[in-house]
């Protein structure tokens, strides 16, 4: 079972430093190491931290907490703590920067990825949460090295409350619950006759800023009792569910319309790779049973060869990812002269033309030993909650007569956290 009962606790962190003044109702962090601090409470960095930390005032700043942060390690190190008594707690974050939109932000609190985006349009911040449990006395929030521009502004920490539920008996004898989910958390609404054995009417998530949930049971007049409840359902141990570095036979779930699918070697390096492909679309069907309610992350090694142009005069050059639903990355590249849009997410902010210097936020530039213009390695994830996650699709849509640039895949892991 468990405890619900945790110490209340219900405080902001800002990240800032020493010399801005401190947000109402906010507790500050300078950057400094894990320690007690004069407040009484513990909490800080794995390494110092102080040096990263800045003060950006805007106009545009919702209020001044945004106008603060800290710049997390690029390789991913950076891990900060806070001492609470072990529980069930929900966690909002905020990661932003009124002057940059050169990001791609990557979060996680309790292992649970909680912030995963790149800058859609012009919206400098984004936001995350999780409804999580602690069971080693301390609340954890984790960079990434796939991030790019990585930084946070604050947190908020709240212990869980239970809902206050609701009920409703319509004209025609259907019952109904409601009640408010906190952010970032997952409910499972369930029925009885007996109050021994419960069926699930579902489950529903929300996202950072919390939302209505609860059901509707068109069966309670055929039944003498009907009983209902709501269970939060929790995060689990992350799982591997797939993984392919394409150093041996491609396997089953991998298509392309009308050709065959080549596993290539690098010039240099001798790196195996899925490509190369140009104006097309790869997909990849996860398995025949879509994976159960939980957050999916998807993450891989993206090759860029030759003469991608971006946002060049000829037309645009762009490369996208999306899972089962809409597009999750719809930006274009560049190896050459001309301006990207990346990281900024083009599909989803079409009435801008973001330019970004050519391979921004690639981890690896002509590495791969081909001819000038050479190369660029991005190392990209993505992470969705899903209730029916079952194929993946890879695109890469060149603009018209550009037979000089393609494509590649490497390192595809797929990861699932189930929540229950």
């Amino acid at each position: 079972m468990v405890n619900l009962e945790a110490q209340p606790l219900s405080l902001g962190v800002n990240f800032q430093p020493a010399t801005a003044p401190i947000p109402t109702n906010c507790l500050a962090d300078f950057g400094e190491l894990f320690a007690v601090r004069t407040n009484g409470l513990s909490y800080g960095w794995n390494v110092d931290h102080t040096g990263r930390a800045w003060m950006r005032p805007s106009n545009n700043a919702p209020d001044t907490r945004y106008e603060t942060g800290v710049d997390l390690l690029p390789d991913g190190s950076s891990v900060w703590e806070i001492a609470v008594t072990n529980g069930i707690y929900t966690v909002v974050l905020v990661a932003g920067d009124a002057t940059r939109l050169d990001t791609v932000y990557r979060l996680d609190i309790e292992g649970v990825p909680a912030i995963l985006n790149t800058i859609q349009g012009t919206n400098h911040w984004v936001k995350g949460a999780a409804t999580v449990r602690i069971s080693d006395g301390r609340l954890t929030l984790r960079g990434s090295a796939r991030a790019l521009n990585n930084r946070l502004c604050f947190v908020d920490i709240q212990s869980f409350q239970r809902p206050v539920i609701s009920t409703r008996l319509a004209t025609n004898k259907v019952f109904g619950m409601s009640y408010w989910q906190p952010p970032g958390s997952t409910f499972s609404p369930e029925v009885s006759t007996n109050w021994t054995y419960w069926n699930s009417a579902g489950s529903s998530s929300c996202g950072p800023d919390g939302a209505p949930g609860g059901m509707s049971d068109p069966n309670t007049a055929a039944y003498p009792k009907r009983f209902f409840r709501t269970r939060l359902q929790l995060p689990q141990a992350s799982r591997l569910v797939y993984s392919n570095g394409f150093e041996g036979a491609l396997g089953m779930g991998w298509s392309r319309f009308g050709g065959a699918l080549p596993i290539s070697t690098t010039p240099a390096g001798g790196r195996k790779f899925l490509g190369p492909f140009q104006s097309e679309r790869i997909d990849f069907q996860l398995s025949n049973a879509p994976l159960p309610p939980g957050i999916v992350t998807v993450s891989f090694d993206l090759f860029l060869i030759g003469t991608w142009n971006g946002n060049g005069p000829a037309g645009s050059d762009a490369w996208a990812f999306y899972q089962s639903l809409p597009h999750t990355l719809d930006a274009t590249f560049s190896n050459g002269t001309h301006g990207q849009s990346y990281p900024v997410n083009v599909l989803k902010a079409p009435a801008i033309t973001p330019e970004f210097d050519a391979r921004t936020g690639a981890a690896e530039t002509n590495t791969l030993g081909y001819a000038a213009p050479g190369d660029s390695v991005y190392r990209l994830t993505f992470s969705a909650w899903t209730y029916a996650l079952t194929w993946l699709t890879f695109e890469g849509r060149l603009a018209a007569g550009n037979t000089n640039a393609s494509w590649g895949l490497d390192n595809v892991v797929i990861s699932a956290v189930d929540i229950r």
